[in-house]
């Protein structure tokens, strides 16, 4: 128990490292992953093909102190607290948007954009091969979703592969990366 307990926070002083990176180092043109083509879309109700709306990424930046993490599938949830977190994962969300979410994909984690202790935003983040892509959610409900840029395939995978470092061994066995698959 106590080398899990030394895993988990070497991971999040790692993460927070990482998190900190200054969004001005990152390009503003960046190549932007694809998602499958051939997949048959789910176009939830009143989903915009759009994306989300510049206006609503200001006010996450003006608004927002800290993002939560809560992934489905790994045995661990993280915080980060610093408004230049939520600057640099906004940067991590391409202005691509995706017109629905492709059949066959599965959201890796819930995200929670808080600011003053409300909820002032969601987000599935999918995380997979053919599944590269961030779903904003509104009171459970999908609105806008965009694909997630290079920075942040590099930036998901490196903390993928850190949890697995961070896990005990019989979940690090049966844990595989979603990009490896």
């Amino acid at each position: 128990m106590r080398s899990y307990t030394f895993c988990t926070i070497a991971f999040f002083v790692l993460l927070s490292v990482i998190a900190c990176k200054n969004p001005q180092d990152i390009p503003a043109s960046v190549e932007t992953p694809s998602i499958a083509q051939d997949a048959p879309l789910t176009v939830p109700a009143n989903f915009s093909d759009q994306g989300i709306p510049q206006e609503m990424i200001s006010e996450l930046l003006s608004n927002g102190d800290h993002i939560d993490f809560m992934f489905n599938e790994l045995p661990l949830s993280m915080n980060q607290t610093e408004n230049s977190a939520i600057r640099t994962d906004m940067t991590y969300v391409s202005s691509t948007p995706i017109a629905g979410i492709p059949q066959g994909c599965a959201p890796m984690a819930r995200k929670i954009y808080l600011g003053n202790g409300e909820i002032l935003l969601e987000s599935d983040l999918y995380f997979s091969q053919q599944c590269l892509f961030q779903v904003f959610i509104k009171n459970e409900k999908p609105l806008y979703g965009n694909l997630l840029t290079m920075e942040a395939v590099q930036f998901y995978g490196s903390l993928m592969e850190q949890a697995k470092t961070s896990m005990p061994e019989h979940l690090r066995n049966s844990y595989v990366n979603p990009l490896d698959k």
